[in-house]
C-alpha cells in the first residue's frame, strides 16, 4: 500500500524526464545534504514556522499513503481559503486550490502506480455526472464568444473545472466505509463556523455596518467577510445535519424502546443529538440572510418529504392549494372600485394596494 507513491513518482519522472544513471555514492551524498539542509532550515526558522513545516511534511507523507486525507483537509479549509489567498497572474489562488492540486497530484501517482501493483489496466471512474459537467462546461465555453471580460470568464469557468476535478477525485478514491468520516468532518466544519458566527452575533465582533436591533447584536459572517455567503454555507450543511439528526432520533430513541432507560436519560439523549442542528439553525438566524434562510427552509422541507411519505403528501396538497389560489387570483375578481392613479397617495388607496 505504501509502494504506489514511489512507483507512481518513478513512472511520472520517466514520462517527463529522460532517465538518469546515478551512482549509489551520489545517492547517499544527496540524502545527507538534503537532510542537513532541512535540519538547518528548521533550526533557523521561527518556532511557529518550524511546527508548520514539520506537521505539513508529516501530513504530506501520510497523505501519500491515504490520499483521501486531502478531501478531509479540503472540507475544513474551504471556509478560510479566501483569507489565505494570493494573486497569481490576476487570478486569486487560495489555500483550497493548493490542497486540491496536491490531492490531484497524489491521485495521479496512485493511478500511475496501480497497474504495477495490481497488474490491471489504468481505469478512471467517471460516474453519472461527468457527462452533465462536460455539457455545462461546453455551454460556458460558448458564452466566452460574447463575454465582456475574458479574465472574469476564465475565473468563473475554472471554478466549475475545480468542481469536476473534486467530483472525479471523490468518486475514484472515496470508499463506502470512509463516508462517515466525510460526514463527521463536514459537521465539524459547520459547527466551527456556527460557533464563530454566534460569538460575533452576541459580542458584536465585527464592522458597525452589520449591527442589528439598535446595536444590540451584530449579523454573523464567520470567516466569509459577508453575512450572505456565510448563511449560504450554513444552508449547505444544514440539510445534511437535519437528515443525520432524524436518522439518529429514529435509530436511538424511537426504535429501541429500552424500558430500563429513564425518561430523563431519553430527554438528555434527545438534546445531545439535536444540539448540532440547533446551533447551526441559531447561527443561520444570526446571519439575518433572508435568501439563505429561505433556501434552508426549502431544503429542510425536501429533506422531510424524502424521510416521510405523509409529509410528502401534505406538502403536495399545500402546493396544489397554492397553485389553485394563484390561478384564482389571476382572474379580475376585485370587489373594490378601480383606484385612480392620480389619487394613489391617499391612505385608503395605499391600504387597498397593499392588500
Amino acid at each position: 500500500m505504501t509502494d504506489y507513491a514511489s512507483l507512481g513518482l518513478q513512472k511520472l519522472v520517466r514520462l517527463t524526464i529522460s532517465p538518469l544513471t546515478i551512482s549509489p555514492q551520489a545517492q547517499t551524498f544527496s540524502i545527507v545534504v538534503i537532510t542537513l539542509a532541512v535540519g538547518l532550515a528548521l533550526a533557523l526558522a521561527p518556532f511557529s514556522m518550524a511546527v508548520l513545516l514539520v506537521s505539513g511534511s508529516f501530513f504530506f507523507i501520510l497523505a501519500l499513503i491515504y490520499p483521501i486525507l486531502y478531501l478531509y483537509l479540503l472540507i475544513l479549509i474551504i471556509p478560510i481559503s479566501s483569507l489565505l489567498a494570493i494573486q497569481v497572474g490576476g487570478i486569486r489562488v487560495g489555500l483550497m486550490e493548493v490542497v486540491l492540486a496536491m490531492g490531484l497530484f497524489t491521485w495521479l501517482l496512485k493511478a500511475l502506480a496501480e497497474p504495477a501493483l495490481s497488474g490491471q489496466k489504468l481505469t478512471i471512474v467517471t460516474g453519472p455526472l461527468a457527462g452533465p459537467f462536460l455539457l455545462l462546461l461546453g455551454g460556458l465555453s460558448l458564452s466566452w464568444l460574447i463575454t465582456l471580460s475574458i479574465g472574469a470568464s476564465l475565473v468563473e469557468t475554472l471554478k466549475w473545472v475545480e468542481m469536476l476535478a473534486v467530483y472525479l477525485y471523490v468518486i475514484n478514491l472515496l470508499k463506502p466505509h470512509q463516508i462517515k468520516w466525510v460526514v463527521i468532518v463536514i459537521l465539524t466544519a459547520g459547527l466551527i463556523q456556527a460557533g464563530l458566527g454566534l460569538y460575533q452575533f452576541i459580542f458584536k465582533a465585527g464592522p458597525d455596518g452589520f449591527l442589528l436591533f439598535d446595536g444590540r447584536f451584530l449579523r454573523a459572517y464567520g470567516t466569509f467577510a459577508q453575512p450572505n455567503p456565510y448563511g449560504g454555507y450554513l444552508g449547505l450543511v444544514l440539510p445534511l445535519t437535519l437528515a443525520l439528526t432524524i436518522w439518529l432520533l429514529t435509530q436511538n430513541l424511537v426504535k429501541p424502546r429500552d424500558s430500563q432507560q429513564s425518561k430523563l436519560g431519553r430527554v438528555l439523549k434527545l438534546g445531545l443529538v439535536s444540539l448540532p442542528l440547533a446551533i447551526m439553525v441559531a447561527a443561520l438566524l444570526a446571519s439575518q440572510s433572508r435568501g439563505a434562510m429561505l433556501g434552508s427552509a426549502v431544503a429542510g422541507v425536501v429533506t422531510l418529504m424524502v424521510w416521510s411519505r405523509k409529509i410528502a403528501l401534505a406538502m403536495a396538497g399545500l402546493a396544489l392549494a397554492a397553485v389553485m389560489i394563484g390561478l384564482i387570483s389571476s382572474f379580475n375578481l376585485s370587489l373594490t372600485p378601480p383606484i385612480d392613479s392620480g389619487d394613489a397617495g391617499s391612505p385608503y388607496n395605499a391600504i387597498v394596494q397593499r392588500v
